[in-house]
């Protein structure tokens, strides 16, 4: 029973994000009152941050007992991360608040950098070699990354909140399959 929590908030996060679609303009008059008047150029720290996170794994990977099965699961873990974003961006068509054209829903700074602490705490607690170190630093690296793309006015709040559900609940569930399936 365990086993099926995180699938379920899974497709809760996935359902509940579906059902937002349809009115993204009510969502975007509220959003923008918590924006800043001016953009705060905060664009390269959060990028920073996104890149460090998603390298935090690695020297665990690198140097673990089995570092071409463990760098599967975290590439899975990303690619599925990024491919649900950009399925859900696409759905939902969700502009911008700084007026680009690119598409806001959800972030995929935080899903990205999300899904590397998912991972992390999914190793923490089922192997032996992960540092919880790691898990201090990624922390403060996600506060960074969701508040650098609100206050740079890339995103509105609920881009980031969607995408920081997305990739952590796809980079812990990921490797738990895959350790069921490959019996790890």
């Amino acid at each position: 029973m365990n086993s099926l929590r995180p699938m379920f908030l899974i497709l809760l996060v996935l359902s509940s994000s579906s059902l937002v679609f349809a009115g993204w303009e009510r969502f975007d008059r509220w959003e923008a009152r918590l924006l800043p008047d001016n953009p705060i150029q905060m664009e390269q720290l959060s990028t920073l941050a996104v890149y460090t996170s998603l390298a935090l794994p690695l020297p665990d990977i690198i140097m673990g007992e089995d570092p071409l099965y463990d760098g599967f699961s975290y590439t899975t873990a990303l690619a599925f991360s990024y491919g649900t974003k950009e399925l859900i961006k696409h759905i939902s068509g969700r502009t911008r608040p700084d007026g680009s054209d690119s598409l806001s829903f959800p972030s995929g700074h935080a899903t990205g950098s999300a899904a590397a602490l998912g991972y992390l705490l999914y190793m923490n607690q089922h192997r032996d070699y992960t540092h919880p170190a790691y898990l201090y630093v990624s922390i403060p690296l996600q506060v960074l990354t969701g508040s650098g793309r609100v206050l740079s006015r890339n995103h509105y709040p609920t881009d980031v909140i969607a995408g920081f559900a997305i990739g952590f609940s796809l980079g812990y569930c990921l490797p738990m399959a895959m350790d069921a399936i490959f019996n790890k």
